[in-house]
């Protein structure tokens, strides 16, 4: 389903420190990783460590932020 995405798919659990659930061909070659395996180990399979750690702590709230501002906007918009 995801061989053909023009683009770098992660898709982890949605939580704080989320585990990586998938990867596509396109994050193994972003990460220069050979395989799932090799891609699982270089990140300890957490979708956090793909930043680089001085800017983890800033993105994380930005992420949270934002999920949290989707949710209620969510919320707002009527549905049919």
């Amino acid at each position: 389903m995801t061989r053909n995405l023009p683009t770098a798919l992660l898709v982890c659990e949605a939580k704080e420190h989320g585990r990586i659930l998938f990867v596509n061909k396109a994050m193994l070659d972003l990460f220069e990783c050979t395989n799932t395996g090799d891609f699982m180990a270089y990140t300890q399979e957490k979708a956090e460590n793909i930043i680089w750690e001085c800017e983890r702590e800033r993105m994380s709230r930005l992420i949270w932020q934002q999920a949290a501002e989707d949710a209620l906007s969510r919320l707002q918009d009527p549905y049919t």
